[in-house]
């Protein structure tokens, strides 16, 4: 399953229960077209330093990503009676994320990224994941009427609780993550496990179900 189907059926079991997924999707498009996107500019030599630049920052969120897929496929979140079609949908995805981890930071390599970019980048992409994280989450604990704290004070409350409980990957986890995308010599393969990603559609329940 391609990772915008998984978008799809994930923004579906969201609207069902009443959460309003189009802001979101809103700021992630204007994210991506616009910090990502390409430019009309006016030499050769400035589209070329723009291409890296947009190269090294994808590399960066990748290896946030990597992390995300890595840590849903090897976190047994059954004992905490995960919805079991999401969490395949999200396991499926890590798996897709931790597989092609690689392409964007080597494809910056090739073209020629310096380290303080590349170190930069990581910087960037971990600060910027988790603030559209904390921008996603709003929606969902503003209408939770459990909570009547709607706040980003609150969003953040919850994620490290989530981190301490495991639900979500904690705080030292992520920041102790981001160090070796700081060393010179970093390539994503640190992260995760190829044959891991690669073997986890095989035993995927919706895989099963579909073959």
């Amino acid at each position: 399953m391609h990772a915008r189907a998984h978008d799809e059926v994930l923004g579906d079991l969201f609207r069902a229960r009443g959460y309003d997924t189009a802001a979101m999707v809103a700021v992630a498009e204007r994210v991506f077209r616009e910090m990502l996107g390409p430019r009309n500019l006016p030499t050769a030599a400035a589209r070329h330093k723009h291409l890296v630049a947009r190269l090294a920052l994808i590399g960066g969120i990748e290896t946030f990503t990597a992390l995300l897929g890595d840590w849903v496929l090897s976190t047994p979140l059954e004992k905490f009676e995960a919805d079991p079609v999401v969490l395949d949908l999200f396991r499926w995805h890590g798996a897709e994320e931790v597989e092609h981890r690689m392409v964007a930071h080597d494809v910056a390599e090739y073209f020629g990224v310096s380290y303080p970019q590349r170190a930069a980048s990581v910087v960037v992409a971990y600060v910027g994941v988790l603030l559209l994280i904390a921008r996603a989450g709003h929606d969902p604990v503003r209408r939770d009427p459990d909570l009547p704290d709607h706040s980003y004070a609150r969003i953040w409350f919850e994620f490290l609780r989530s981190g301490h409980r495991g639900t979500l990957p904690s705080v030292r986890r992520i920041g102790w993550s981001a160090l070796p995308g700081l060393h010179p010599r970093f390539t994503p393969e640190w992260l995760g496990s190829t044959a891991q990603a690669v073997a986890y559609p095989a035993k995927s329940p919706a895989a099963r179900a579909a073959g």
